[in-house]
């Protein structure tokens, strides 16, 4: 069932070109500038049940599908390493067209570095539907999965503790168990008491610890609608199984800080981006859309580096043997990522922070 949406503000900044309600499928909540989250809402954004992004970043993001018209678009929604909300974009480059949106790996791992040394970190990306709804297809929920595996997630454990009653089993040998039903029903646990208990326990505590990461891959169009969506997946810590479950839409809160405008320059600076990126076409033979080859970096009019100021040597290769022999590998790109963002996976595989694309 769709949720009542809450706003604050004037419909000016409510509402995008023609009148297009901004989220036809989420909740919304629109904030003054000056707006800092509550601790409420940093633990809402935390859990992934609430998204915080600027009213300017929205703006570009529309400014940018209507330029694209009817193509695809694809984007990363970038915030500060302490900050929960999504503060800025960047256009990696890539090839579009009418039904698909297409970066190279290469491109990829050099999204990565250009946006670490800006210091910011991907929090999600999004693409544009052209003038189509919005709405998550199978593709979409497969680029959702992607991130996952790139650590591009918002992350917490989860711990519940239960208390149940549980019985005496004496075995052939003479020892005994306590045996008990786990929270939920259907499993049956054998516990054996540690040294000097005499069986006088009549009920044992369980506690089921889980890590949850969500990963967004949002879609918006050319009529100023968008879309936040979430792949949540659940595992234990102990011994690694994992489920998954895609969220409603209508679960997740979107709160909008300050007005939804775009000044002239940053009209400019996505113009300038997308002519110099984006490589365009419609029956698959590509073009440059307004000519120009030159591909440059950037992301808004001010704290930018230049394409050679970043590294783009391909990261350490890794593959998967057993007993000698080479089984399989794993993507550069999804290790690079996600070993840029998890510290503990670099040292595993022997990358210091230079070769995990750090500094």
């Amino acid at each position: 069932m769709k949720r009542k949406e809450s706003r604050k503000g004037n419909s000016a900044s409510r509402r995008s070109s023609g009148d297009i309600e901004r989220f036809p499928a989420q909740p919304s909540t629109y904030h003054d500038s000056g707006y800092r989250l509550s601790e409420a809402d940093q633990r809402e954004a935390a859990a992934g049940r609430s998204v915080f992004i600027r009213g300017d970043v929205l703006a570009r993001v529309e400014y940018a599908c209507r330029i694209m018209g009817s193509r695809e678009l694809f984007f990363y929604y970038l915030r500060r390493p302490s900050s929960l909300v999504i503060e800025n974009l960047y256009f990696p480059r890539q090839n579009v067209s009418t039904a698909h949106c297409e970066v190279e790996p290469s491109d990829v791992i050099r999204a990565g570095r250009e946006i670490r040394s800006l210091g910011y970190r991907v929090v999600a990306a999004g693409h544009s539907h052209g003038f189509g709804s919005c709405f998550s297809s199978l593709t979409d929920w497969e680029q959702a999965a992607q991130l996952f595996f790139e650590a591009v997630t918002r992350d917490r454990v989860e711990r519940e503790r239960t208390s149940v009653p549980c019985r005496r089993v004496t075995k052939k040998d003479g020892s005994f168990r306590l045996r008990a039903t786990l929270p939920g029903g259907g499993v049956v646990a054998e516990i054996a008491p540690r040294k000097g208990d005499d069986g006088g326990i009549d009920r044992v505590t369980f506690w089921r610890i889980r890590r949850v990461s969500m990963s967004s891959f949002a879609t918006s169009n050319a009529k100023g609608e968008h879309i936040f969506p979430a792949l949540e997946v659940s595992s234990c810590p102990v011994c690694g199984a994992r489920t998954e479950r895609r969220v409603d839409p209508a679960e997740i809160h979107i709160h909008v800080i300050g007005p939804v405008a775009i000044s002239e320059s940053d009209r400019e600076t996505v113009r300038r981006v997308i002519k110099e990126k984006v490589v365009q076409s419609w029956s698959g033979r590509p073009t440059v859309v307004s000519g120009g080859t030159t591909y440059k970096v950037e992301v808004s009019s001010a704290d930018v580096p230049t394409e050679t100021s970043v590294d783009l040597s391909p990261p350490s290769p890794f593959t998967v043997t057993r007993y000698g022999v080479e089984v399989g590998s794993v993507e550069a790109v999804v290790l690079e990522e996600a070993a840029a963002k998890v510290p503990a996976l670099a040292r595993a595989l022997g990358w210091d922070s230079s070769s995990s694309g750090e500094g």
